[in-house]
């Protein structure tokens, strides 16, 4: 998946589970305001993971010259 692809679905994601929450909020719901933050912060996680560069470990077929 690329970059823009990537960033789009976040945002996506963010603002349904921003909207919903502040809905919630509204209506008193606070466990459904709480799960859409806690789903708000797994997706910021996840999308900070995915943009991370890690280093590859060797494989045992690799040859160090």
């Amino acid at each position: 998946m690329n970059t823009s692809k990537r960033l789009t679905l976040t945002a996506t994601a963010f603002v349904f589970l921003m909207v919903t929450t502040f809905v919630a909020i509204g209506k008193g719901l606070e466990t459904v305001a709480t799960s859409c933050i806690a789903g708000v912060m797994t997706i910021l996680s996840t999308y900070i993971w995915a943009e991370t560069k890690r280093p590859t470990k060797p494989t045992p077929h690799d040859h160090q010259y």
